[in-house]
């Protein structure tokens, strides 16, 4: 389709080489729009929402009403009189048919009926994608599906079974009905103690192995894996048929987060609003605590956090606060953690909470990651992180989106 380059474009499209074509960034807020506004959202909350995108609608000027109204109202969105379409036809006329007050209530999809049961309670939108998210993650890595370990006092009785058959079968002359009936109820112990989980762990797996990563809900993956969904805390947790618990995470909001070594530098340019640490510090944004804390790990190099507190002067009689000082320190991205060390058993195996290492975090990730992107303006880094989570997460506005990076 061609057109004059001089005439003023409706969001969502721009021009190529004498062409219009779909602006990606554009047209996902298009979609976005749609949606929202499809799922209960009013025009004065879309405003809102969309005057935290990176996005505008023109620039130098604030989203208001009369640009939502003019997206929701444009039918080139769909393909008409040959231009490229961003929504399909039937999202359009559910737009429509809000605004003309004729909407029905929206039908509830088999995969919503079941999510209520399964939760016990009416899940709103945004719990249903979190469910989603979580499925998907267990969708791209079926591996991460274990059965829950067998408890102590189950794995004692076996020991202890198990050493009575061993002694059994060492006294001479062997008594084979005793010996038998302990082999059989060690057999039978062990099977109890293990269930059927490891069952259903082989048939949880193969059965993720079988889908994509789902854009909707599926009634059937939900019925055939989940046994319950629960919220606590703000996050969504799942327990599938063979017991595990699948848990979402609130991502970097004074939450842990794996972050890649691709988005690292831009994540830690914005934590650091462009500062390395003895910088912070001379401006006087960084506390004294927080610089001890530095001059050990710079002089000690990864060091063990109940020796970092000593060595840093914390504890007794000295500074207060480690425990937050790291907190910030890891949120800020000039700290991480190393490794972590585990008291070991008689026979060598490790048990219990293991004790941080943590290190400076040029000394794990190296000076290329950690400030690879410090050529950028902060506030272009973050741009960028809510740009790249908006692809990754269609639904979300970037004022949830910039929650991920806080």
């Amino acid at each position: 389709m061609k057109m004059a380059s001089n005439r003023k474009l409706p969001f969502g499209y721009r021009m190529e080489f004498g062409e219009i074509v779909i602006h990606p960034l554009e047209a996902i807020t298009v979609q976005k729009i749609f949606r929202q506004y499809a799922s209960g959202a009013s025009y004065k909350e879309l405003v809102d929402m969309l005057r935290e995108q990176v996005v505008s609608y023109d620039s130098g000027r604030l989203w208001n009403k009369n640009m939502v109204a003019r997206i929701l109202e444009n039918r080139k969105y769909i393909g008409n009189q040959g231009w490229p379409a961003i929504i399909p036809e039937e999202q359009y006329d559910r737009a429509r048919e809000k605004r003309s007050g004729k909407a029905a209530i929206p039908k509830k999809t088999a995969a919503q009926k079941l999510l209520r049961r399964l939760s016990g309670c009416h899940a709103a939108q945004e719990y249903e994608q979190a469910v989603l998210r979580l499925l998907n993650r267990v969708i791209a890595d079926p591996g991460q599906i274990c059965a829950p370990p067998v408890p102590a006092a189950n794995i004692a009785q076996i020991d202890g079974l198990r050493q009575a058959l061993r002694n059994e079968l060492e006294r001479q002359p062997v008594d084979e009905t005793a010996a038998k009936n302990l082999a059989l109820e060690l057999a039978y112990t062990r099977y109890a103690a293990i269930g059927n989980q490891e069952y259903e762990t082989m048939r949880l797996r193969q059965l993720f192995e079988r889908y994509a990563p789902m854009d909707t809900l599926d009634a059937e993956l939900l019925r055939s894996a989940v046994s319950a969904v629960r919220m606590r805390r703000g996050k969504v947790i799942l327990r599938l048929k063979n017991g595990q618990i699948i848990e979402g995470s609130q991502l970097f909001s004074k939450k842990a987060g794996l972050v890649s070594r691709e988005w690292y530098p831009d994540l830690a340019n914005c934590r650091r609003d462009g500062y390395d640490f003895d910088a912070r510090y001379e401006e006087g944004l960084a506390s004294y605590r927080e610089k001890r804390v530095m001059d050990v790990l710079f002089r000690e190099g990864p060091t063990l956090s109940k020796d970092l507190k000593r060595l840093a002067g914390f504890g007794g009689d000295g500074l207060k606060g480690f425990d937050t000082v790291i907190t910030n320190l890891q949120m800020q991205t000039y700290i991480t953690v190393h490794s972590f060390e585990y008291a070991r058993d008689k026979h060598g195996q490790p048990y219990g909470w293991g004790i941080a290492k943590y290190a400076v975090t040029e000394d794990v990730l190296g000076a290329d990651v950690s400030r690879g992107a410090y050529h950028r303006d902060p506030e272009e880094s973050k741009a960028r992180i809510i740009r790249h989570l908006g692809l990754l997460y269609p639904d979300a506005f970037d004022k949830e989106l910039a929650k991920f990076i806080r």
